[in-house]
């Protein structure tokens, strides 16, 4: 079983990010739905993204065609790209890497939120513009 398809996303204002959460394995169809909620939620601000891929189980071409077309836009308002997960399988790491390249957004990997929190100050995601 690969996993019902969940997408949660949010925006936290006190560290300036957008959170996303991936669950099971990703579709086009709802890759674009949260991309567009994405959008909504990303409006005018200039923000680091989190993606969190520890319960993603895979994806298909397509999805990760969604994402990409949804963040190009967008991609000067990214700072960074942090992706978060303890066991990310190869290929899902791989997709993410490209998703950010094709934006030219840069990446980090963490293996938890915490490690990501517990950065040191020269590795943490700088705030403002």
């Amino acid at each position: 079983m690969l996993g019902e398809e969940k997408w949660i996303l949010r925006y936290d204002a006190a560290t300036e990010r957008i959170v996303i959460i991936a669950h099971g394995f990703a579709t086009e169809q709802k890759s674009r739905q949260a991309g567009q909620r994405f959008v909504e939620l990303l409006g005018v601000r200039h923000v680091d993204l989190v993606v969190d891929l520890d319960a993603m189980t895979g994806y298909t071409t397509e999805a990760r065609r969604a994402w990409q077309e949804c963040f190009y836009p967008v991609r000067a308002q990214l700072r960074r790209m942090l992706i978060v997960g303890r066991d990310i399988p190869v290929m899902i790491r791989m997709g993410a890497t490209v998703v950010a390249a094709f934006s030219g957004i840069p990446v980090r990997y963490y293996p938890t939120l915490e490690s990501l929190d517990a950065a040191r100050p020269e590795e943490r995601p700088r705030t403002g513009r």
